[in-house]
């Protein structure tokens, strides 16, 4: 068991990774929650996940600014 426990792990993250990515697809609103998702990962990869959350947090405010805090919710029927 012990020599098939790293392949299993890789494997394991492999899908995770890829269900996670088109979850975070089909999520998305519009191309600019793509792009700042986009950052967010390629910061995660390089400098790990407190600058990625920072860069994320600012990337948000940076793009969408007031419209994000003021925008109303529509109601759908």
């Amino acid at each position: 068991m012990k020599p098939i426990l790293g392949i299993a792990l890789a494997l394991t993250l492999l899908i995770q990774g890829y269900v996670g990515v088109g979850i975070g697809i089909l999520e998305s609103r519009n191309q600019k929650d793509l792009g700042i998702a986009g950052v967010i990962a390629a910061i995660l990869v390089v400098k790990g996940a407190t600058r990625a959350f920072a860069a994320g947090i600012i990337l948000t405010f940076l793009i969408y600014g007031k419209e994000m805090l003021f925008q109303k919710e529509t109601k759908k029927d």
